[in-house]
C-alpha cells in the first residue's frame, strides 16, 4: 500500500463460541490489480481478578453475531 492509494475495508464477526469470538478484516485497494490485505482477530473473554478465562453471556453472543 502507498500513500494516496484509496482502498475500502470491511469487517465481520465470523464466530461466537462461549468465550471467544473471531472477527475478519477486509481491505481492498480500489485498483483491481492490487490485492486485498486481511487479518483475523481472536477475542479472549477474561476475569482479570481471576485471571481467567469466562463464559460470554448468551445474549451478548447473539448480538455479536447480528451485526
Amino acid at each position: 500500500m502507498m500513500v494516496d492509494m484509496r482502498v475500502q475495508g470491511s469487517h465481520a464477526t465470523v464466530k461466537t463460541a462461549r468465550r471467544t469470538n473471531l472477527r475478519r478484516n477486509w481491505v481492498y485497494s480500489i485498483d483491481p490489480k492490487s490485492p486485498p490485505l486481511s487479518n483475523e482477530i481472536v477475542e479472549l473473554t477474561l476475569h482479570l481478578g481471576h485471571r481467567r478465562a469466562i463464559e460470554i453471556s448468551a445474549d451478548f453472543r447473539a448480538v455479536r453475531l447480528r451485526r
